[in-house]
């Protein structure tokens, strides 16, 4: 994937809210099963034992111990177990978007992946933890279950060939991702929301609004942010001076100088001189 297109990838899925709504540990009826239903709700099996069938859009799995599946909202599912060995899971149901959108729209993820040894015992580990904390009153015990949250969708999408999927859904994401992509091919140059709002053929308040409820930041505060990151690799990298790494990410000096400094701690030169000094610099 492009180091860019990763970048605001990862940004995107640092902004993601979630919120776990239900989490057991069950060993369902024989008779247990849902037939071609499309669930408005994203949920996680864990097997620890037992045998089913799940039918996941057209793909048809058979369901056994050490897997661990995620059935993302919006796909149609018809699930199944075995009469003689009824399926022992642990299973959670929640959301997640980002912004308007639901990630797994954005990104496609396989639908099981398998989980063996001292992992088995991880995700063992973290979905008790995730019943036990969502039985508890305490004030924080909420912040734990999201926290258990994201580390299950870490350690998911860490073990996935992730790509991108493009469809009607996703057509804000890919404006705002070709927005962003625009901003670093012009950070030289005075970029403006109503600009950008105009070339992705949607207004301001809306581009805007989009934009920060994908990235968790404004189209002009990531503008910043991605003009001082490039200031930061030109001071490290290069003999340019000040003057000109300001010029290079189309801010005025005073103001580069100001908004560095409120940023890094040191101005743009002490900044430079420090860097050079410390060991592995050159």
């Amino acid at each position: 994937m492009d180091p860019n297109r990763n970048e605001f990838l990862k940004q995107c899925l640092s902004n993601m809210q979630v919120n776990v709504t239900v989490a057991h540990l069950t060993k369902v009826s024989p008779s247990w099963g849902h037939s071609n239903y499309t669930p408005e709700i994203h949920k996680f099996y864990y097997m620890l034992d037992g045998e089913g069938r799940f039918k996941l859009g057209d793909t048809v799995y058979e369901a056994r111990a050490g897997q661990l599946y995620l059935l993302p909202a919006g796909v149609q599912q018809t699930l199944t177990t075995s009469a003689s060995r009824p399926c022992y899971k642990y299973w959670c149901h929640f959301t997640a978007a980002i912004g308007e959108l639901n990630p797994f729209q954005m990104l496609k993820l396989p639908f099981v992946i398998e989980v063996g040894g001292a992992e088995a015992d991880a995700v063992e580990t973290m979905f008790a933890d995730l019943v036990a904390h969502m039985r508890r009153k305490e004030l924080a015990a909420s912040l734990k279950v999201k926290s258990i949250l994201y580390d299950l969708l870490h350690f998911y999408m860490e073990r996935c060939d992730i790509t991108e999927v493009r469809t009607k859904a996703t057509l804000t994401y890919e404006k705002m991702k070709a927005a962003a992509a625009y901003m670093r091919d012009h950070m030289a140059s005075e970029v403006t929301v109503e600009e950008l709002s105009r070339l992705f053929h949607l207004t301001p308040n809306y581009f805007a609004q989009q934009f920060k409820a994908m990235l968790g930041v404004s189209p002009i505060q990531y503008l910043k942010r991605i003009r001082l990151a490039k200031a930061v690799e030109l001071l490290r990298a290069t003999d340019m001076s000040v003057t000109e790494v300001a010029a290079a990410v189309g801010m005025e000096l005073h103001y580069f100088s100001r908004l560095f400094k409120s940023s890094q701690n040191f101005s743009p030169k002490d900044y430079r001189q420090l860097y050079r000094r410390r060991p592995g610099g050159p």
